[in-house]
């Protein structure tokens, strides 16, 4: 396993002459990537994923990638995933209906509000999914990116020190109730 800070991702090229304009032949498919690596996610870092246009992918294709990561203790995870959009000369670079959800085997842990934010409580050493999709709208293809910030949740030291305090109350007025008698 990895520890994560940043990843780039299948990053569109940048030089004019590497882009292309896909035939008009071509017809819009489902596309996308499954990375194999099981992140650890401790602090802060970005996931990032793009497609250029060609002859199989074309706007209008939808994609779903799927990232791996674990928590080494239980944590809140923010995120939002934006859309890394351009316009070059005749080329645009954009995508729509982004989203994104964290998964956990086959059961939705959170998925993103309508402004492409997420937020989740999860447990330390399970493997979670991070599961992006969107369509691709842009002549020359589309990029994007998932920030996100992992903070720690101090739940069980909160429930020992509360239950310390209680079992601290009770004794206190258990020993009132001998010398009163």
């Amino acid at each position: 396993m990895k520890a994560l800070t940043s990843k780039f991702f299948m990053a569109l090229p940048v030089v004019a002459a590497v882009l292309s304009v896909t035939p008009a032949s071509a017809s819009p498919v489902t596309i996308g990537t499954v990375d194999p690596t099981v992140y650890v996610l401790a602090d802060q870092g970005t996931f990032s994923g793009g497609y250029s246009t060609n002859n199989y992918v074309t706007p209008g294709s939808t994609f779903t990638d799927v990232y791996s990561f674990e928590v080494p203790s239980s944590s809140g995870l923010n995120s939002a995933v934006t859309n890394n959009s351009f316009v070059w000369g005749d080329f645009t670079v954009n995508l729509t209906g982004l989203s994104d959800k964290i998964m956990l085997g086959n059961t939705v842990v959170a998925t993103s509000a309508s402004d492409g934010t997420l937020f989740a409580n999860l447990i330390a050493n399970k493997i979670y999914n991070l599961v992006v999709t969107g369509t691709i709208d842009g002549n020359a293809g589309g990029t994007y990116t998932v920030g996100y910030s992992v903070s720690a949740v101090p739940v069980p030291g909160a429930f020992l020190l509360f239950g310390s305090g209680l079992i601290g109350l009770a004794g206190f007025a258990r020993r009132g109730r001998k010398t009163a008698a």
